[in-house]
């Protein structure tokens, strides 16, 4: 008990500690909590697609995703790309875009999928 005591209040001044440097840094704060929506937004619809027979567009957001997170690279850490990583990347959006056409309807689960899992990842970065 007394050790079960101990760890715990170790605990506590650990996340005190570490609350008081969040509250200190309010862009920091918001990214964390817009992260937190982010990934709300992502497992919820994951969890609603795969209940109602969305399998396939769930998956498809997964593939998509390293796409979305490469465009937002570009975008917001001016990352810059080989032409080989260039070659990589039209194969990998050839083969989605074939994925996508099979599929045969608009891929909007895919898209939040893909979308809301990049911007996590970008705010987490």
């Amino acid at each position: 008990m007394i050790f079960i005591l101990a760890v715990g209040q170790k605990q506590r001044n650990a996340f005190q500690r570490d609350m008081n440097q969040l509250l200190g840094k309010p862009i920091q704060l918001l990214a964390i909590v817009v992260a937190g929506y982010v990934i709300t937004l992502n497992w919820g619809t994951f969890i609603w697609a795969v209940t109602n027979g969305h399998v396939l567009q769930t998956s498809l957001g997964y593939y998509i995703n390293p796409l979305v997170s490469i465009l937002l690279a570009l975008i917001f850490l001016k990352e810059r790309f080989n032409k080989f990583e260039w070659l990589a990347i039209l194969f990998a959006f050839i083969g989605v875009l074939y994925m996508t056409l099979k599929i045969g309807e608009f891929p909007i689960v895919s898209i939040i999928l893909a979308l809301s899992f990049g911007t996590y990842g970008l705010l987490k970065k």
